[in-house]
C-alpha cells in the first residue's frame, strides 16, 4: 500500500513504479531528446510518436519473439497470451 496515498498495489514492482508519482522521479530519458518520463511505456509512446525512427533503431536490439501467441497467432516473446488478451481478442 502506497504511504503517501493510500492507495494498493498488488506487488511492489507496481508501488515502486506508482511512487515517482509522488516523488517526481522520471527515470526514463529519450536518448532522442531532452525529456524524461516517470514510466518506461510513457517513453515508449513518446519514442513511437515523436521519434518513429529512434524507436525503430532501439527495436533493433531487443531479441525476436520466439513464439506465436495461441490466441492470435502473433509473434510474442512468451509461449502464452494474458486473459486479458485472450478475452480482448475473443471480443
Amino acid at each position: 500500500m502506497c504511504e503517501v496515498c493510500g492507495k494498493v498495489m498488488k506487488n511492489k514492482a507496481s508501488l515502486a513504479r506508482h511512487s515517482f508519482i509522488h516523488t517526481g522521479q522520471k527515470p526514463f530519458a529519450c536518448h532522442l531528446c531532452e525529456l524524461r518520463f516517470n514510466r518506461r511505456d510513457n517513453l515508449q509512446h513518446h519514442l513511437t510518436r515523436l521519434h518513429p525512427e529512434g524507436a525503430k533503431h532501439r527495436q533493433k536490439h531487443r531479441p525476436a519473439p520466439t513464439w506465436l501467441c495461441s490466441a492470435c497467432g502473433r509473434p510474442s516473446a512468451a509461449d502464452h497470451a494474458s486473459k486479458r488478451t485472450k478475452s480482448s481478442i475473443r471480443g
